[in-house]
């Protein structure tokens, strides 16, 4: 028995990166092993401990720059916790639990307690909430495991095991609850084992593990392409470059969808399983790269998840100083960021989310062919989309009773991570017809040319006025808005007009007094649809293959930028003669606008964000509408909207968001009907705590941190 004692010996010492002690005992026992003719299986183990105990004496040698921070005893227990699966936004985190309370409180044969999916989500400070049984429709009293979540968190996958193997299902959320669990077709799930699935970021692709025979080793990762809602294509072997002789588990495909993560038991592991990424160039995967310590350690590392920026990734680990077998830990990859664009936001009707009917098809305008078959929000009127950077898109919005509204995105060019909360609005207009509003499309600042025009450009670019009309014959009437009398015109060309003071005063206008040339730059024609006849003057659009008809926008993004830096240059002119802008704030300020901020302020409110966030939950705007209605009593007054955010991350992100948090108010108060030339907004990004971000003994103080993510709101008379 000597050859075990050396064996276990070798491998207590290999847990405990006493490395050449491992070596030197793995030896031993291979001695004996040959010595005696042992079994030919064993003899390969010990020869593989070897090998994994020299990968990690290099792996060791030089660590990665990541951080790898235990989530805590909130998440984690003395029990085994894993499988993290996270949304992309990183708003909602799900995973799988052995500890007691599970549904039926039972214990199989091993005597651990069945598996249960659990989920958390983020607050309105940023920290997760206190995980709960994820719902009675996917837990049962046997095992079910989170496997696979699709980048909005509205799909799972489960892993359910079975007698001889074991399948994968999927569960959809509509904003409320979780659906029954359905089984994958039956090109996905086989009577061997399938476990661990990922869909891309397109929807179009599903990545997932399976035994099944005519593989390369234990269980293989393989590639599925969708067919339709239900039905996948037959599989592909990913191949040798990815799979090995040993186990290949838990893909999971970037945002981007050129790097695939997955843990395998070969290649140059360190110990157990280890997390492994390879790139997919000209068609072909690239030689698995380990992703190095301290993230995989010489024990099991599996389950690894990223964030739609890269910033930072989730899995379980067994580690000696976590709370159990198995614990959920989260990788902070320090600055790093993958060149993607994350579009979210909500579909309205009449203030209140909606979503019966709805559907976002983004195409290519140059084939028209759509990035993803159909985005269809969840009921509660949540839509994600990920896009890639550095193109134009076109956006077809369709609902129920309203007619498709065709939108142009000209993203800018992009080499890292960014973040788009686009609100969408349907409308009704006088019992007449009905109107796609989008708006609250939001940018970086200093993607303009100037602090002062982009709060305004951005309204030009995104709200998309119709005007439904019962007595227009023709089926589009291409009309200068000076040459009508219609008041809606007139309203929308006042709104320019009526912008902050130092803008207005920079445009040209024509001898009506009009911002006629703001007009000509954006789009000189304003289009008057008939809603009498819904057929008329409806343009033909073609996505795949397939017409559709829609209203075409007044407002084209590219045109609107050109007009933009047009702007941009008329006040930097005007900066010299008394109007000044901030670097730190979204809206220009003139000397006389800094006196006003100098009075005193008549009222104060404070509201505060989750980590990483800008939007606003329900529970700070009816905050922000007591200032609505308190502003409405000092009608001569002024709303001064100051954004901050805590220390983590780069100074200039900081800043960048906390202007968008600021922005963020100052749209919500104009929704309200606070007149935007009455609000100034400010970014202080993290200059301006009013609590410690870290403890005295430099640990992190998250209590301190979540107050410090906050907009004030001041009226000041």
């Amino acid at each position: 028995m000597n050859d075990y004692l050396y064996y276990n010996l070798g491998r207590a010492y290999h847990l405990n990166y006493q490395f050449d002690k491992a070596i030197e005992n793995y030896e031993k026992a291979l001695d004996y092993v040959e010595g005696f003719g042992y079994e030919h299986d064993f003899e390969q183990e010990i020869l593989r401990q070897i090998e994994m105990a020299q990968n990690a004496k290099e792996l060791t040698k030089k660590e990665v720059k990541a951080s790898v921070i235990n989530m805590g005893e909130k998440v984690n227990s003395e029990y085994p916790d894993y499988k993290p699966v996270i949304s992309a936004d990183e708003s909602v985190l799900i995973f799988t639990s052995r500890k007691p309370g599970s549904t039926g409180n039972e214990k199989d044969i091993t005597g651990r307690y069945y598996e249960d999916i659990y989920v958390t989500r983020r607050d309105e400070f940023g920290n997760w909430t206190d995980p709960v049984n994820i719902s009675d429709k996917i837990n049962t009293d046997l095992d079910e495991a989170s496997v696979g979540l699709s980048p909005d968190g509205n799909q799972l996958f489960i892993y359910k095991g079975k007698k001889k193997g074991g399948d994968i299902y999927v569960s959809k959320f509509n904003g409320k609850e979780w659906s029954e669990p359905q089984m994958l077709s039956s090109n996905i799930n086989t009577k061997r084992w399938e476990t661990d699935a990922c869909l891309s970021a397109d929807g179009k692709k599903i990545f997932f593990a399976s035994n099944r025979k005519g593989g390369y080793g234990e269980r293989d990762i393989y590639v599925s392409e969708k067919i339709s809602e239900n039905e996948w294509s037959e599989p592909k072997n990913l191949g040798p470059v990815i799979n090995t002789p040993f186990d290949e588990i838990s893909p999971f495909l970037r945002a981007d969808g050129k790097v695939l993560y997955f843990c395998s038991k070969g290649h140059n592991s360190m110990g157990g399983f280890d997390i492994f990424m390879s790139e997919f160039k000209d068609g072909t995967w690239s030689t698995p790269v380990n992703i190095g310590h301290p993230i995989n350690t010489t024990s099991d590392d599996v389950h690894f998840n990223v964030i739609a920026s890269g910033r930072r990734g989730y899995y379980a680990s067994a580690r000696k100083e976590g709370y159990g077998e198995h614990d959920i830990y989260l990788v902070d990859f320090e600055g790093e960021e993958v060149p993607v664009l994350l579009v979210r936001g909500i579909v309205y009707t009449n203030g209140k989310p909606y979503a019966k009917g709805v559907s976002l098809k983004v195409v290519d305008p140059n084939n028209h062919k759509s990035i993803k078959t159909v985005y269809q929000p969840a009921e509660d009127g949540k839509y994600l989309m990920i896009l890639p950077p550095a193109s134009s898109y076109d956006m077809i919005v369709e609902a129920e009773g309203f007619t498709p509204q065709l939108v142009s995105l000209k993203m800018p060019k992009l080499d890292s991570f960014h973040e788009i909360y686009q609100q969408i609005d349907l409308v009704s207009i006088d019992g007449k017809g009905q109107e796609i509003v989008v708006s609250e499309l939001y940018k970086p600042a200093e993607e303009l040319n100037n602090p002062s025009i982009a709060e305004n450009a951005k309204k030009i670019d995104t709200e998309y006025e119709k005007i439904l009309a019962e007595n227009i014959e023709s089926e589009f009437e291409q009309t200068h808005p000076e040459s009508l009398n219609d008041p809606h015109l007139e309203k929308s060309v006042e709104r320019l007009l009526n912008m902050t003071e130092p803008v207005a005063a920079s445009l040209p206008v024509n001898e009506h007094g009009q911002a006629k040339e703001v007009y000509d730059e954006v789009d000189d024609v304003t289009y008057v649809y008939d809603k009498t006849n819904p057929e008329k003057g409806l343009v033909e659009y073609e996505v795949d293959g397939k017409p559709v008809k829609v209203i075409p926008e007044n407002y084209q993004e590219s045109e609107a930028l050109a007009a933009t830096e047009e702007l941009a240059e008329t006040a930097e002119e005007k900066e010299t003669s008394g109007t000044s802008s901030s670097s730190e704030t979204g809206t220009s300020t003139t000397s006389s606008e800094r006196a006003e901020e100098e009075k005193t302020a008549v009222f104060t409110m404070m509201v505060h964000f989750g980590f990483d966030k800008w939007t606003l939950d329900e529970k700070s705007k009816n905050k922000v509408e007591v200032i609505v209605s308190t502003f409405q009593r000092h009608p001569n007054a002024k709303i001064e909207v100051v954004g901050h955010t805590d220390s983590k991350g780069p100074e200039s992100y900081n800043m960048r968001l906390s202007k968008l948090r600021a922005q963020a108010v100052a749209d919500y108060l104009v929704s309200k009907g606070v007149p935007r030339n009455k609000i100034v907004t400010y970014g202080k990004g993290e200059s301006e705590p009013i609590a410690p971000n870290n403890n005295p003994d430099g640990s992190d103080n998250p209590e301190g941190r979540a107050k410090n993510r906050r907009t004030e709101i001041k009226i000041i008379e």
